[in-house]
């Protein structure tokens, strides 16, 4: 609950900080406090070009730029990746959303683990770690929409693995929905997949493409 609200706050925030300076500087207050999150964040884009081998050029866990447009001034806060350009849409999309499945990994074990703890010194640490993951779960435009730079480099390629993983998930969907398997199984079948892709898609190094921060 309290990373679904940090997320809502940061989508706030990002709207309101285009409209007034109050909340431009309120977004950059706030950006300084759970700065955490924003670096949680690229790290988590950066462990996911090293499983897949894309070549990181340049890295910035945090920093505030100032932006000019002809009609507005505003701040720019987070960090971004700089690595090589990828030509496969699966790989786009797991460096795209790896911020969603790190931050979502972690806010998981806060919910395991966070009642054991919620009674202890640790209270304030643990809502804290909470608001900062779900700050630097949101993807930048950039981070989404990845997967289509990739498939127009390699359209005949981006299709097939377009279709492939919609077939791997109809039948994830069957097995789960139709023949009940287990949590333990369903993890495991995830496992391989993942490890599959891993293995099919390891890259060389080619040009660069930055893969934007919150």
């Amino acid at each position: 609950m309290v990373i679904f609200l940090s997320i809502v706050l940061s989508a706030f925030l990002t709207a309101l900080a285009s409209r007034s300076d109050i909340g431009m500087h309120l977004t950059l207050l706030l950006s300084y406090v759970f700065a955490l999150g924003i670096v949680v964040h690229e790290l988590a884009h950066r462990l996911f070009c090293a499983i897949f081998g894309v070549k990181v050029r340049e890295m910035r866990l945090f920093q505030v730029t100032r932006r000019q447009t002809a009609d507005q001034q505003y701040l720019s806060v987070g960090g971004y990746v700089d690595c090589e350009d990828i030509h496969s849409v699966i790989v786009a999309l797991f460096l795209g959303f790896a911020p969603l499945i790190v931050n979502g990994l972690l806010g998981g074990l806060l919910v395991y683990y966070g009642p054991m703890l919620m009674e202890t010194v640790y209270t304030a640490l643990i809502i804290y770690a909470g608001i900062a993951l779900g700050l630097g779960t949101r993807t930048s435009k950039e981070d989404m929409l990845l997967w289509v730079g990739a498939l127009r480099k390699n359209p005949g390629r981006g299709v097939l693995e377009i279709i492939g993983l919609l077939l791997f998930g109809g039948l994830l969907y069957y097995l789960i929905d139709i023949l009940q398997i287990s949590a333990w199984s369903t993890c495991s079948i995830l496992l391989a997949f993942v490890l599959l892709i891993v293995v099919l898609n390891r890259q060389k190094p080619t040009r660069g493409v930055k893969l934007q921060g919150v």
